[in-house]
């Protein structure tokens, strides 16, 4: 079970910003002020948190920033973290809500720190759930209407692709976990950098569901573009999910 101790009954995942990066990084991710489930979990003192790798066991050597539990503010900063890649959006995870919470950050001094990003918000249409495309075919199954003049969060269930394991905890019946991010935009198969804010790619759990999801932006009129998702697990697997969109103006009614 990729949980990496029963005492925490909660956690989140953190997507960071490792593109052009390196194959060992320190991150620095700021926790947001209103994020009431977390704030609410933690001690008063910042102690009972631990920071895993992709895989959701392995542990990374962190340290709080800047913490004042009175306003809710602080930075989470990880050091010489080897993620999956050195090139991409990669995950780690941030456990809270134990019982007993024990202070085992550690003291470092942080450089040319990458960005680790927390996304707790409910995904919103539009939304749609990785079908697997037909044998054969290049078409997806799905396709979706975006207004050109828009800037949209599209969404992707993913919950039903990573392979599950016997028994759950702590909710989480995962044994595979979600190790990088990417997203591809492209326009008859070229890829149009146009249609999709890069780095804007996350992942988060809502409602018992997973989802990834990108702001995606722009288009001409009356194109139809292709956006996937492309993600590899920490089994080595790589999973892709399309939709087409449809770039068209609002019909006036």
């Amino acid at each position: 079970m990729s949980w990496f101790s029963s005492d925490y009954k909660q956690r989140q995942a953190i997507v960071v910003d490792n593109r052009s990066g390196s194959a060992t990084i320190d991150v620095v991710i700021g926790v947001p002020s209103e994020w009431a489930k977390f704030w609410a979990a933690i001690d008063a003192n910042g102690y009972g948190i631990r920071l895993t790798g992709s895989d959701g066991i392995t542990p990374l050597t962190y340290q709080w920033d800047g913490f004042n539990y009175g306003n809710r503010a602080g930075n989470i900063e990880i050091d010489a973290w080897a993620p999956d890649t050195d090139d991409g959006m990669v995950v780690c995870y941030l456990y809270f809500d134990i019982d007993s919470p024990t202070d085992d950050a550690d003291g470092f001094t942080v450089a040319s720190a990458k960005t680790g990003y927390i996304f707790f918000g409910a995904p919103v249409r539009p939304t749609f759930r990785g079908t697997p495309v037909a044998v054969g075919s290049t078409t997806p199954p799905l396709t979706w209407s975006h207004n050109p003049a828009d800037s949209t969060r599209l969404y992707c269930d993913i919950t039903d692709y990573l392979a599950p394991q016997e028994g759950t905890l702590n909710g989480s019946q995962l044994w595979e976990e979600v190790a990088i991010v990417e997203f591809e935009g492209t326009n008859g198969g070229s890829t149009d950098s146009g249609i999709w804010t890069a780095g804007s790619e996350r992942l988060h759990r809502y409602g018992g569901r997973l989802y990834v999801s990108v702001q995606v932006v722009g288009g001409n009129t009356g194109t139809e573009y292709m956006d996937t998702f492309i993600i590899n697990t920490t089994t080595g697997r790589e999973l892709r999910f399309s939709i087409a969109r449809k770039v068209q103006l609002p019909v006036e009614g």
